[in-house]
C-alpha cells in the first residue's frame, strides 16, 4: 500500500533507505492548511486526468471531495473520465478527448477547457 502512481519513487527509495509512506493528498492538504482555506470558498474546483474506479482509492480529487462535503462546500470536477456514479460532486465538467500528438495540443486544451467551463451552469 502506498507504492502506486507517484509512490513508485518511494518503492525505489525503500530499497536503500527507511521510508515512511503517507497518503499524498492528506499530507499535502495538511502541509498547505487547505482545510482552513476552504472556509472562504463558494466553490471548490478540482480536476483529474481521468476519473475512474481508482479515483475513490485516495486520489487527490476524491480526498478534496471529502473535505468539501465535511465543510458543506460545493465542488466541481473537471475530467476527461466518464465514470462518476454517485461520486458526490456537485458539478462534473467533462472534457473532450484531445489528439495528444497534435502540434497545437496546449492551445486545443485551453480552448476545450474554456468551452467546457462556459457551458456549465453555476448556481
Amino acid at each position: 500500500a502506498g507504492f502506486g502512481a507517484a509512490g513508485g519513487i518511494a518503492l525505489g527509495l525503500s530499497l536503500f533507505f527507511p521510508v515512511e509512506i503517507q497518503m499524498g493528498a492528506k499530507w499535502f492538504f495538511d502541509k498547505t492548511k487547505l482545510e482552513d482555506k476552504l472556509a472562504e470558498a463558494d466553490w471548490i474546483i478540482t480536476g483529474e486526468g481521468k476519473y475512474d474506479g481508482q479515483s475513490e482509492g485516495g486520489k487527490g480529487c476524491y480526498e478534496l471531495l471529502q473535505l468539501a462535503k465535511k465543510h458543506q462546500k460545493k465542488i466541481a470536477l473537471i475530467t476527461s473520465g466518464s465514470e462518476i456514479p454517485g461520486s458526490g460532486f456537485d458539478k462534473w465538467i467533462r472534457l473532450s478527448d484531445l489528439d495528444m500528438k497534435a502540434v497545437n495540443l496546449a492551445e486545443m486544451a485551453e480552448v476545450e477547457l474554456g468551452r467546457a467551463v462556459e457551458a456549465t451552469q453555476w448556481d
